[in-house]
């Protein structure tokens, strides 16, 4: 009775965790479905329906940013659909107390999920584009920015004014 007992306990055992992988796959996979599936394209379908009911530019993010810390600026110009691109005007430039000599102008993006995609050239008119994830404390009236470089590195931003011009 005893290793009969042990026997059935094994096989129950093994029941049980084929379940639970069974469980961990099923669950693994709803949320895979849920990331990427009908949801994301009906969240894309929402973007392009409020972009092309609100076709006027989008400001909230226009202005000067400056980051004490570095000595750095970001200039922002509003974002317009340009055909079915997105996208404003961009310049960085550091200034006489930063380490960092890079400097670009061109235009940006800023997707749903939060990254600025930006396109230009740098002082040397070498091409430049890169992608950068960046928070802001309120979408829709921002005074504050963390720009998070590719090292995982934040810079803090306050904004400072709107453009000259």
């Amino acid at each position: 009775m005893k290793g009969k007992g042990r026997i059935q306990g094994r096989g129950f055992g093994f029941v049980m965790a084929a379940a639970m992988a069974a469980l961990v796959i099923v669950a693994a996979k709803s949320f895979y479905d849920y990331r990427s599936g009908p949801f994301k394209a009906y969240a894309d379908a929402r973007t392009e329906t409020y972009f092309a009911e609100h076709s006027g530019p989008f400001c909230a993010f226009e202005g000067v940013w400056y980051d004490w810390d570095d000595d750095e600026t970001i200039t922002l110009g509003c974002l317009e659909m340009k055909g079915n691109i997105r996208e404003g005007s961009f310049s960085f430039a550091p200034g006489p107390r930063a380490t960092s000599s890079f400097s670009v102008s061109g235009t940006y993006n800023i997707d749903s999920d939060s990254f600025m995609q930006v396109v230009g050239k740098d002082r040397e008119g070498k091409y430049v584009k890169f992608t950068t994830m960046i928070y802001v404390e309120d979408p829709e009236y921002p005074t504050q920015m963390i720009v998070i470089d590719e090292k995982g590195e934040g810079g803090f931003y306050i904004w400072q004014r709107q453009p000259p011009g």
